[in-house]
């Protein structure tokens, strides 16, 4: 007999004289779960993490866009009879171009280049194919991602609503492997990375490309009085 509260489940052993009723299904691992439930052996970054990450990368985005965007309008307004400011519609159409390819190319070059985001490397978690979570993401699955993630759910999810929220908060009953929508989509799953290479590269990199846009910007708003 085993004392009150004995759970083979916990231990990863079942003792000989437990019913058939008590014994793990047939090729199940030793520390298995109840009829239900998933387990994987992948190292998954919580939801928490991903979240922080992508706030980080959100700002980093903002910080660029919002730099290029303010630095070019002041730099090429013009005064229409009335005395207004006003963009040429040549300007205006080439800022809503460059907004799109931003909202993709920022993700889809860092996962392709890095297989992660600037906010996924400074919180140590990476992107990887669900069919070889092992290796590391190629660029192709990567630009597929970021086409999934900033372009379908992040703009076409905002414009629709609520699919934006769900998709984020799909993770948080996802399982096993505690996905979003848009890992389903492109097969991909996130992983903690304990020693993320070339990470320096990386922050160097992206903390450029985010500072510089936002210091032209101050100087020529400074220069333009």
């Amino acid at each position: 007999m085993h004392e009150y509260g004995y759970d083979p489940r916990r231990t990863g052993t079942v003792p000989e004289d437990s019913p058939g009723w008590y014994q793990p299904p047939e090729g199940a691992s030793s520390a298995w779960l109840p009829p239900g439930d998933e387990d994987t052996d992948l190292d998954l970054a919580g939801a928490g993490r991903r979240l922080a990450a992508r706030i980080i990368d959100q700002v980093v985005l903002v910080m660029i866009i919002a730099g290029v965007v303010f630095s070019v309008l002041t730099l090429t307004y013009e005064e229409n009879a009335y005395g207004e400011n006003e963009t040429p519609l040549a300007v205006g159409i080439s800022l809503a171009v460059f907004f799109l390819a931003c909202l993709y190319l920022c993700e889809a070059l860092q996962l392709a280049f890095w297989g992660r985001t600037l906010g996924k490397c400074l919180l140590k978690i990476r992107v990887a194919g669900v069919d070889a979570p092992e290796e590391p993401l190629t660029p192709f699955r990567g630009m597929g991602r970021a086409l999934a993630y900033p372009v379908f759910w992040g703009f076409a999810g905002s414009v629709i609503g609520v699919l934006a929220l769900v998709n984020v908060l799909w993770t948080l009953w996802d399982r096993p492997l505690r996905q979003c929508l848009h890992d389903k989509m492109a097969r991909t799953v996130v992983l903690r990375d304990r020693h993320p290479s070339r990470r320096a590269p990386q922050i160097l990199v992206m903390t450029a490309l985010a500072v510089v846009p936002v210091a032209a910007a101050i100087a020529s708003a400074v220069a333009n009085g």
